[in-house]
């Protein structure tokens, strides 16, 4: 398999450091938009959104979240798990049936990856963003997580209109939120990722919400970068049975 193809998986999936969004590419978005209609705020479309997968009441009662997921690329097929639980608590694995190629654990204090055998420590503003991807019902807690946002405009995506919202995450990186109008559920995120190879557009889309406990959650994530396409298949959520011990690092 390509090693294009691991490093592109690997920045998209851990999803939180070595992020950063281009001043130029959000000016050229909101230049496209249209206006919001008249009474619609940002705090607005983040209720409606927290209503629409389930409320606070339920969302409150979620401790710890693991998703197993998978795809298929080039014949192979990939294997993910995820594990997140406050405060700030983050895993990440990601290979095949025989192999782990990457890990990424994150104990609420301090985080590293793990690839191929090498460990590399995450620091700085990378090191807050993963703790931030760890934290449970973000949606509820922005202002407590540091996080700021805005409600841009409305683009139109796949023949519906869209609410679009930049957020600023803690580690300073921005992320474009998409919340269709018709559902209030999240439909896209967008992000430009720095890597190795250099910078690349994210487009990550949600769709096949389904319930778990009474919650909301995607079950089909497709994300492109950089001409490639992952079509991610959620197996299973399975809520607060985490095992503390998976985020320790050694």
């Amino acid at each position: 398999m390509k090693k294009v193809i691991f490093s592109l998986i690997a920045f998209v999936l851990m999803a939180g450091p070595l992020l950063s969004q281009e001043e130029e590419v959000i000016e050229e978005v909101v230049e496209m938009l249209k206006p919001t209609p008249a009474g619609i705020t940002a705090d607005l479309v983040i209720q409606n959104y927290i209503a629409a997968i389930g409320g606070e009441k339920k969302m409150l009662k979620m401790k710890s979240l693991t998703m197993y997921a998978h795809t298929t690329i080039q014949g192979t097929e990939l294997m993910f798990t995820f594990h997140r639980m406050d405060p700030g608590k983050y895993y990440m694995e990601m290979g095949t049936a025989d192999m782990t190629y990457q890990k990424q654990i994150c104990d609420g204090e301090k985080a590293k990856i793990v690839a191929m055998g090498n460990e590399t420590e995450i620091t700085g503003s990378d090191l807050e963003a993963v703790k931030y991807e760890g934290a449970i019902n973000k949606e509820l807690r922005y202002k407590e997580l540091g996080v700021t946002y805005k409600l841009l405009g409305v683009e139109e995506l796949n023949g519906k209109d869209a609410y679009f919202m930049e957020f600023t995450i803690p580690g300073g990186s921005i992320q474009n939120e998409y919340f269709d109008i018709e559902s209030a559920l999240k439909v896209r995120t967008t992000s430009t990722i720095s890597a190795p190879e250099g910078d690349f557009m994210s487009i990550i889309d949600y769709s096949n919400y389904k319930a778990v406990k009474g919650v909301l959650f995607p079950f089909a994530i497709k994300q492109s970068v950089a001409g490639q396409e992952i079509d991610l298949t959620v197996s299973s959520i399975i809520l607060n049975k985490v095992d503390a011990s998976v985020f320790e690092i050694k």
